[in-house]
Order: C-alpha cells, then structure tokens, then sequence
C-alpha cells in the first residue's frame, strides 16, 4: 500500500479527497490521507486552513515527513495558484508573468527545489478548487434539497461567463465566496 499524504487548504478539498479520491485509489493501492494547513497558534490552540505564510505551511509539512518516514509513503499538496502567500518561491520570478500555467510550473518547480525530498510531489491548482464544482452546478441540488432557487441562482451565474474557469475574478467573487 502507498500512503499519499496530501496537504489540502480547506474543508472542500479535504472533504474531495475523503469522499472522492480514497474510493477511487483504493483500487490502486493508494491511501490519500488530507490534512489542512497549519495557519498558527495561539494559547496553545493550532489553527488550520488557508495558506497564509510559506514558513508555516513548510514548517508544518516538513513535521509530518519526518513522521512518515517510510518509503512507501509519500506527500502532495492541494494548493490553490490564486492567493499564495508573497513569500511563497518563485512568486518573485512569475509576478509580471500573464500565463497562469508559466506560473504554476514555476512555483511548483521552486517549491520541489526548496524542499528537495524525492517522496515530495508539488501540485498548484490552476483554479481554485471550487470553480471544478461549478463545471456542473445543477449537482448543488443534492446539497440544497429545500432550496432549488439557491441551485437555479447558481446555474445563471454560471451561464453568465464563458466556462466556470473565468468566474475567479478576485477575492469576494472567488467561486467559494459566490458558492457560501
């Protein structure tokens, strides 16, 4: 069995990745294993979810490598390319950069040197996580049993943009701010 360890920012992903993906790679021996982000503490109180500085999210997943040291197991991430924390490598390099693959290839390449662990496999969402869940907006309804105008509300936003994928115009447009 392969353990792959996976960082994921927020309840979505780890929900994706424990509803979806663990069924899915257990037919290949695969056993995904989602943990938010460490954020801080405070008063002896760990807070997690959201990336919001580079050190602490390395600080945190260079803990858990050296918990799981077997050969067998190995760590990804679930990060979203919208957001990233200014100290994040390679955010200097792809900052006047227009082409959002260019950018994700960066970063993901720094961030594989800077840890250089070979069990370590970089992965930076295009989108954030949620714009996948508006490729189909009318499967809210298994959500929003009571509330079919809440997934018809949804389904127009939706049509209003060419794919689901130009819907993440910033901060309080995100697909996760427009789905809560």
């Amino acid at each position: 069995m392969i353990r792959l360890n996976i960082v994921v920012e927020g309840q979505t992903e780890e929900v994706f990745v424990n509803k979806l993906l663990k069924p899915h790679l257990a037919a290949f021996n695969v056993v995904p294993v989602p943990r938010l982000i460490f954020t801080g503490r405070k008063y002896g109180r760990v807070f997690r979810g959201g990336v919001t500085r580079y050190h602490n999210f390395k600080w945190d997943l260079v803990l858990w490598m050296r918990e799981d040291r077997k050969d067998s197991s190995f760590f990804t991430t679930m990060l979203d390319l919208y957001g990233l924390p200014y100290d994040f490598p390679g955010q200097i390099k792809v900052r006047s950069s227009r082409d959002p693959y260019r950018k994700v290839r960066t970063l993901e390449k720094a961030m594989e040197r800077d840890f250089n662990e070979p069990r370590f496999i970089p992965y930076i969402q295009l989108h954030e996580f949620e714009t996948l869940l508006l490729a189909q907006p009318q499967r809210f309804s298994a959500f929003f049993i009571n509330n079919k105008e809440r997934v018809r509300g949804l389904s127009n936003m939706v049509d209003e943009f060419p794919n689901p994928e130009y819907i993440d115009q910033g901060e309080r447009t995100a697909p996760s701010k427009r789905i809560a």
